[in-house]
Formats: C-alpha cells, sequence, structure tokens
C-alpha cells in the first residue's frame, strides 16, 4: 500500500494477541509492555506509519482498567501516541475456553498437522463448549470492528489476522456489506485430509467466514494451495481458479495471495545502537568468554523443535569431543500457552533437557548451555 492511497483511509488491525498489554509495578504504577510474536513485530511498524486503531484482547485488568478509562480508544504510548487500541474485554472462563480449549489446543495443532488421529481431537460436550466460546468472541470482535468501521470519517480498512478470529470476517459483512476487509493466516494451513479432523459443521462456518474476506494472505505457495483444496473438498459449489488465486463463492470473490513477511531493516538498525542493546551485548560477550557461540531465541512452542535442538548439539558434542569447552550454546526462550498442560509438559521437559546435558558434558569451569527462559505468555 503506497502512502497516497492510504491518506483517506483507516486502517484497522485486529489480532487476538494485542501489541502491547499493560501491568503495575511494584508500586502500583501502571506500565505498558510490548507483546511477543511475529503478528506484533509484523504490523506495529505499519500501524505506527499509519496511525490506526488495533482491536484486540483484553488480557488481565490492566487492559480492562485503560480501555475504560480512556474509552476504547487507548493511545500507544500514553504520551505522544502513534496509533491507538481497542481492547474486547471477555469474562475469564469464556475467553480460557476460546483460547485455551478451542483455537490454541485445537485449531493450532490441527493447522500444524499436529494431532494424533486414532486418539484426537476428540468431539466431546468440551469441546462443542469451547465452539460456543469461540463463537461469542468472535462475535465480540465483531462488534468492536464494526462500530470502529461505523464511526470512521474515512474508509476503513479491515485487517484480520490469524485463526482466532476466523468466524468475525463473516459477521462483519453481514453489518458492513462494502467494507474491504482482509485476512492473513500467520501459521501453516494444512491440507484437507487434516483440516476434516474438525466436526463437519465447524469446517464449514469458518471457511464461509474466511471466503467473505475481499483477500487472503499466507505466507508460501503450499499453504495456499492446501486452502484451495481444502475449500474445493468442503464446499464443492465454490469456484475455484488457483491460476489466478480467486475463489468465487456466494456471489463474492475472496483473492487468495502469498506474501511473505519480512523484517522491519530500518528499526533493526536503529535498535542496534541503543545503549541498553549495547549492555546486552557486552553480557552476551561475558557469557561466551573465548567459546563459539550457537545462539536461539524463541517461544517455547512445541511447532519450534527446540528439544530437538539440544539433542543434536549433545551428539554433537559427543561425536565431537574436542569441541568441548570451546562453544556455548545460548539459548533464550519464552513459555507459550502456559495455561495449556501440553505446553507446560513441554516446557518442563526443556529444562529437564537443558539440566541433563550441561551434567553430562559440563565442567567446573564450563556449561554447555546457557538457558534464560523468562515471562509468561498465555495468549
Amino acid at each position: 500500500m503506497n502512502s497516497e492511497f492510504l491518506q483517506d483511509k483507516e486502517i484497522i488491525v485486529s489480532s487476538n494477541r494485542g501489541p502491547v498489554l499493560f501491568k503495575r509495578d511494584d508500586k502500583g504504577k501502571l506500565e505498558l509492555i510490548r507483546g511477543a510474536g511475529g503478528i506484533v513485530g509484523s504490523m506495529i511498524p505499519f500501524l505506527q506509519q499509519t496511525h490506526g486503531k488495533w482491536v484486540s484482547s483484553a488480557i488481565g485488568e490492566c487492559d480492562s482498567y485503560v480501555n475504560q478509562k480512556y474509552h476504547y480508544n487507548v493511545p500507544i504510548p500514553l504520551e505522544e501516541p502513534e496509533y491507538y487500541l481497542r481492547f474486547v474485554e471477555t469474562e475469564e472462563d469464556v475467553f480460557n475456553d476460546f483460547n485455551g480449549k478451542f483455537a490454541n489446543p485445537l485449531l493450532w495443532f490441527i493447522h500444524h498437522s499436529m494431532w494424533n488421529p486414532p486418539y484426537s481431537p476428540c468431539a466431546d460436550d468440551e469441546l462443542h463448549q469451547a465452539w460456543d466460546s469461540y463463537q461469542f468472541v468472535n462475535r465480540k470482535f465483531a462488534e468492536a470492528i464494526g462500530n470502529e468501521v461505523a464511526n470512521s470519517d474515512k474508509t476503513p480498512i479491515v485487517m484480520l489476522q490469524d485463526y482466532h478470529i476466523y468466524l468475525t470476517p463473516r459477521l462483519i459483512r453481514e453489518q458492513h456489506p462494502d467494507v474491504l476487509m482482509s485476512q492473513f493466516v500467520h501459521i501453516p494451513f494444512p491440507p484437507p485430509e487434516i483440516f476434516q479432523q474438525l466436526p463437519n459443521h465447524m469446517q464449514t462456518e469458518i471457511l464461509e467466514s474466511i471466503l467473505t474476506n475481499d483477500v487472503l494472505g499466507f505466507h508460501i505457495p503450499r499453504y495456499m494451495n492446501n486452502f484451495f483444496q481444502t475449500i474445493k473438498h468442503i464446499l464443492p459449489t465454490a469456484l475455484v481458479d488457483e491460476k489466478l488465486g480467486d475463489i468465487l463463492y456466494n456471489g463474492h470473490t475472496c483473492h487468495v495471495r502469498t506474501y511473505p513477511i519480512s523484517v522491519d531493516v530500518k528499526t533493526l538498525q536503529k535498535q542496534a545502537q541503543d545503549s541498553k542493546v549495547i549492555a546486552k551485548e557486552k553480557e552476551v560477550d561475558e557469557i561466551l568468554g573465548d567459546c563459539k557461540l550457537i545462539y536461539r531465541t524463541d517461544r517455547a512452542d512445541l511447532s519450534k523443535n527446540i528439544i530437538r535442538g539440544f539433542q543434536a548439539y549433545d551428539m554433537f558434542l559427543d561425536r565431537y569431543p574436542e569441541w568441548r569447552e570451546k562453544v556455548k550454546f545460548v539459548a533464550t526462550l519464552m513459555p507459550s500457552r502456559q495455561d495449556i498442560k501440553i505446553y507446560r509438559e513441554y516446557t518442563d521437559n526443556i529444562r529437564d533437557m537443558v539440566r541433563e546435558i550441561n551434567q553430562k558434558h559440563g565442567t567446573d569451569d564450563w556449561e554447555p548451555i546457557k538457558y534464560i527462559c523468562r515471562g509468561i505468555m498465555t495468549w
């Protein structure tokens, strides 16, 4: 999008995970903490340039407090704002079903082809209750975004993000049939035989809603092609033109494209000169000493192959003992989705693996893995 096109447009970005969250420090003062993850990193620079609005879930009392204080128009930062934020507030038990039982442990696993079909997922009463909560929260998002669309003085462009709000576009389209709307899927889209592990009515409702977008984006052609094949299997009346990348369904055309997301080079270059980054670089140098460095930073997510990465390092030290005390693996990880049992277990297993490798290969003067795990992220 060029700057001339955007002059008379109102950008409305929406995702479950917000760009920031609010917490209180030890003295009770509100502090603003930047959110983590690819959505935040990719969309913040765009919103800063367009001074748009971000609609996301409220996580905790502090988010709800500032939401009410600023009448659903929270300036970010609070002084000299670059863009604005509206939180969607949901009762804790409903949000936990929506996020912790349906979106993350079910949809996320299906998209990554990580379910074990002989045993799971199980379409029991708990799953259908979680689906009810998923529908409810999506309606809340649609209401919030619809309110922003209705009150905009400019031409609104709605940019939905990821799988938490798959049902939102159709709900918006029902109230605002002419609004320009896109959705980007930040994770893989599975082949049809995997997506069809969902109960039939959920498959249909999700896909029919997604197709009400004007533009649908994926990272790479394989994910886009999987989506095309899924549509053909589940919605056979849809007209899929794979060459053009268009799908015609119920009189509406959805343009499906790939948009590999790059990094914000200028921001990274600026941050590299920051005094805090320079101080952290010195800290890493002290940890490293004269050793070669292997470094990774990530969320402790099931899809990231973290344990296998440590196992490979263990094998390396076994096969090439001459590298002992000459290399150090520094891993900075953030726990992810600790409200879900399998994620908590995975985080514990990572910690146990690090301990085993350090005990097996370490010496009085050398720790093979420096493991830094901070923060809890439950969104």
